[in-house]
């Protein structure tokens, strides 16, 4: 539907050459939801053994919790036996930040969101709970497929490069699923 809609609204891009780039006429919300959409159809489509959803994770807060606290609404949730594996899509013209003093750093509050997520969904949670923030690749940026561990946590940030045959964006997101085992 969302393709649909942009192609009537004409704001899909074309093979024209140019200086105009996709995010910068195409409203950010909807190529978020689209982004995001995709890749959460796509593992449903073809691992459907992970039991993927956009999936709201209880809030483990005491009954006094003011009820203004942000819901903990996943964009995708990728379920196996054993472990869980959340996955925040990102769709931004560029992935790093730059800081106060000049240095590139990955936005906190996209950190902060996927380790909520993370922390939350482990709390009293025998499965291992991982969290990825994945990015729509632009040409401004480079690949990514990094992972690290912080307190407690596994943490990945990889890029989705759309810009590629869909044969090679498979690979990618098989990639991903893989890392469920």
């Amino acid at each position: 539907m969302g393709v649909c809609c942009m192609i009537i609204s004409r704001q899909l891009a074309t093979q024209d050459s140019g200086d105009v780039h996709f995010a910068s006429f195409v409203d950010n919300q909807e190529l978020h939801a689209l982004y995001e959409k995709f890749v959460l159809e796509y593992f449903r489509r073809h691992h459907r053994n992970l039991h993927a959803s956009a999936k709201e994770i209880p809030r483990q807060a005491s009954d006094g919790a003011p009820g203004y606290l942000p819901r903990l609404q996943t964009n995708i949730t990728l379920s196996s036996s054993t472990r869980t594996l959340i996955i925040d899509t990102k769709c931004y013209s560029r992935i790093l930040k730059t800081n106060a003093f000049g240095n590139e750093i990955l936005s906190p509050a996209h950190l902060n969101q996927i380790e909520s997520y993370v922390a939350h969904e482990q709390f009293d949670n025998s499965k291992e709970v991982e969290g990825m923030l994945l990015y729509a690749l632009t040409d401004r940026d480079e690949e990514r497929s990094e992972h690290w561990q912080e307190v407690g946590m596994d943490l990945y940030c990889y890029t989705l490069d759309l810009g590629r045959e869909f044969h090679e964006i498979e690979i990618q997101l098989d990639k991903i699923a893989a890392l469920l085992g």
